[in-house]
């Protein structure tokens, strides 16, 4: 006999399902168990065995009827008036009952059959409804009003462009100043190819600084081009001095010091060109 719920763990028997879906339990157990203490089948039925047609009628003579023809009174009584009377009866009791199967049903047009419903109630979870192929698309309502555009950003302000390059530009100035009186003192020379390396080390990092906070800014139209070459200008000024601080080789080092300070003073130039455009004026 199957059981609704699993004895192991309580979880409801799906069906016939020979599993417990959750601890795999066998539900043939207890069939098992619940058939080996059970009566014996009943006996056979002691009904007759069934016979075959020919088996039944074998040997059964065929006794034919002779149809005597009907006399001429019986066919005056199907013409007389009662026979006719009775047929119309018949008909008149049809015509009504048909009357009374329309009205029933409301006229003529009869109203479509309900669909049969489902033993859940409601859809299956992995049916889907499906739209009428010949339904057309839904058009949208236009709105009312039309819709909020957004507006172009403003001009960015020279004068605020201006300060921010300023604050920028000192904090990356104060930086180069501090590391070169860290580093050379008052002799403005190197004393070693170990130290011009620490140097340009230390300075290509700080020339990346300044780089990405001048790319951060808003600078008006007519000077972005000049920003865009400082940028240039700044990019490759850091390749050369972190190539000079990879190199182990002094003589192909002090080679590079000589371009970096050529590039270093195109993107000095380069970065004052940027400030005047904005209206800041520099000493000699």
């Amino acid at each position: 006999m199957a059981s609704s719920f699993c004895p192991k763990c309580g979880t409801p028997r799906v069906g016939a399902f020979q599993f417990c879906r959750s601890c795999k339990f066998d539900f043939d157990d207890i069939d098992r168990a619940a058939g080996a203490g059970s009566a014996p089948p009943p006996p056979e039925s002691s009904l007759p065995p069934q016979q075959s047609y020919s088996e039944k009628y074998a040997g059964t003579p065929w006794v034919v009827t002779p149809v005597t023809p009907s006399t001429s009174a019986e066919q005056d009584d199907r013409r007389s008036p009662r026979g006719v009377i009775a047929i119309l009866g018949i008909v008149s009791v049809g015509a009504v009952l048909g009357l009374v199967l329309i009205l029933a049903t409301g006229g003529l047009g009869l109203s479509p059959a309900a669909p049969a419903a489902t033993t859940s109630g409601m859809t299956s979870a992995t049916e889907q409804p499906r739209a009428s192929p010949t339904a057309a698309p839904a058009t949208p309502a236009l709105p009312a009003t039309p819709l909020p555009t957004s507006r172009p950003s403003p001009t960015p302000s020279r004068d605020a462009a201006a300060t921010r390059f300023v604050v920028i530009e000192s904090a990356y100035l104060k930086a180069l100043k501090a590391h070169g009186t860290k580093t050379f003192g008052t002799s403005q020379h190197f004393s070693s190819y170990a130290q011009a390396r620490s140097y340009y080390r230390a300075e290509a990092r700080n020339l990346q600084r300044f780089d990405s906070k001048v790319r951060t800014m808003t600078f008006p139209a007519d000077v972005m081009p000049d920003v865009r070459v400082l940028l240039r200008r700044t990019s490759e000024l850091v390749i050369l001095m972190e190539d000079l601080a990879g190199r182990d080789s002094a003589s192909y080092g002090w080679q590079l010091n000589q371009q970096i300070l050529k590039a270093y003073n195109v993107m000095d130039a380069a970065r004052v060109v940027v400030g005047k455009d904005l209206g800041l004026t520099y000493g000699p």
